[in-house]
């Protein structure tokens, strides 16, 4: 018998990012994340996929002489700490940014404009692109039609999270006030992954023997 425990880890933070996703696209008002967050959460979501999988690889390779008594331990513990080490490392490195969800790019950009105009009299366009010379911004605006997203990407070296801060605070007092409709594609699309991982979870649920045994393996000595 194929355990399920295996796709349960893997799919349990995924069901949570996907769950975030939906709250955004049932709103009827726009929500605006800096690209940090987004990012972190978004590795959360994935973080089960890369236990089980492709870093799973190194244990052998790098604990050659562990006991299978114990592999259990040592892969979880290493496999968790070296994800969190390498997600901090990434979100460390990541440019300024903002994500936009549910939110066209036609309703998007009189707010945006509005919010560059409080920031700073001289704004710069070039095609998708706008510069912000007082306020140490430069950016590129970048949108997912069916999904209604609009991205805000740095473009440069140099940025000033400070101006960046005054951006995302500016922006977010505007959509506070503007009302969209809830993104219904996104929410089936997403509805019915759901339902899948829901009915994986009560069937693996259920069996509890099932469930003692997949534990016992993944942390025999924790």
């Amino acid at each position: 018998m194929i355990s399920l425990f295996p796709l349960l880890v893997a799919l349990l933070p995924l069901f949570f990012y996907g769950l975030l996703i939906f709250f955004f696209n049932a709103r009827k008002r726009p929500s605006l994340l800096s690209g940090s967050l987004d990012l972190a959460a978004l590795l959360v979501g994935i973080s089960g996929f890369v236990i089980i999988g492709p870093m799973a690889l190194l244990i052998p390779i790098l604990f050659p002489d562990i006991s299978p008594e114990y592999s259990g331990s040592y892969y979880t513990v290493f496999i968790c700490f070296t994800y969190c080490l390498g997600s901090s490392l990434l979100l460390l490195a990541q440019k300024p940014s903002l994500v936009l969800y549910n939110c066209s790019i036609d309703t998007f950009l009189p707010i945006f404009e509005s919010a560059l105009e409080e920031l700073e009299t001289e704004v710069r366009w070039a095609g998708s692109t706008v510069s912000l010379p007082e306020a140490g911004i430069e950016l590129h605006v970048e949108q997912i039609p069916w999904l209604r997203n609009v991205r805000l990407t740095s473009v440069g070296d140099h940025q000033s999270f400070l101006g960046w801060r005054r951006l995302e605070i500016a922006l977010k007092k505007r959509l506070n006030e503007t009302e969209v409709e809830r993104n219904l594609p996104a929410m089936g699309t997403l509805a019915i992954g759901f339902v899948a991982l829901l009915l994986l979870m009560v069937g693996f649920l259920g069996d509890h023997q099932a469930l003692a045994e997949s534990m016992q393996i993944l942390l025999p000595k924790l």
